[in-house]
């Protein structure tokens, strides 16, 4: 089989994947493998496998009556689409507007498989350039942004995350005990934001507070970097800029009580 003739029926495969999602609607919610055959006339023996792959990766999900519907991964993949779309649309001025004020690198994020996943950065200093891009992702338990987004979990998300996360040291500064890092999460939790002391980067210093939207529940996070000289010198300074503009944020997103 030459190449072109495989791509041709991996493409044909992805196809036929996607017409039996659209057979599902709020009046078809459960089909059978047979009324999805025959309403896409496909023979069962090549139906089957694109069940079984769909079902496998989340996206179907089969009841004991062998009647399918539709999986939770497209709650979590709609989750994400819109986490992205207004928070960012929505932040990029501020965290503009902040990163030139501060003259700091400002950065917005969201928590996805125990890791901070970058939305957004805006660079404001030359003099600390990370390499976190947009769709770049770093452990959450040594960020200051991760550290927010930690502390607004549930109890129950959070013990979770705690007894599947290798907590690997990337500075000798970084907490590498569960205990420590719980301790350090409540903290977070009661005073609304975080802070990383070179725990993620050598001589560098994160501070960040929570985004939230209209149910009140944390969105996402938004951050900044500095030196740790700067940090010292300036601590109440920069630590409120990142809270204020987190509120500002916040309430354009129908939080009641802003951020923080």
């Amino acid at each position: 089989m030459t190449q072109k003739r495989a791509l041709g029926r991996r493409n044909l495969s992805v196809v036929k994947a996607l017409a039996v999602l659209e057979l599902f609607t709020t009046q078809d919610g459960y089909l059978t493998a047979t009324q999805i055959g025959q309403a896409l006339r496909i023979s069962q023996g090549s139906l089957y496998p694109i069940l079984h792959a769909l079902e496998a990766a989340g996206y179907l999900i089969r009841d004991n009556g062998k009647r399918y519907r539709l999986g939770y991964k497209f709650l979590e993949k709609a989750n994400l689409v819109l986490q992205q779309s207004d928070v960012q649309s929505v932040a990029k001025p501020y965290l503009k507007d902040l990163a030139i004020r501060l003259k700091a690198n400002v950065h917005l994020g969201v928590l996805r498989n125990r890791k901070v996943l970058y939305l957004w950065r805006e660079v404001g200093s030359g003099t600390v350039i990370i390499s976190e891009i947009v769709g770049w992702q770093e452990p959450a338990y040594c960020t200051a942004l991760g550290k927010t987004l930690l502390a607004f979990l549930s109890e129950e998300e959070l013990e979770e995350y705690l007894a599947q996360e290798e907590l690997t040291p990337l500075t000798t500064y970084t907490i590498t005990v569960a205990t420590r890092l719980r301790e350090e999460i409540a903290i977070v939790r009661a005073r609304g934001y975080a802070i990383s002391d070179e725990e993620a980067h050598e001589g560098t210093v994160g501070v960040a507070a929570p985004v939230r939207g209209f149910s009140e529940q944390t969105r996402a996070g938004i951050s900044i970097s500095v030196s740790k000289t700067r940090f010292e010198k300036e601590r109440d300074v920069l630590i409120q800029a990142v809270i204020d503009v987190a509120a500002a944020i916040s309430q354009r997103l129908g939080a009641r009580g802003g951020g923080g």
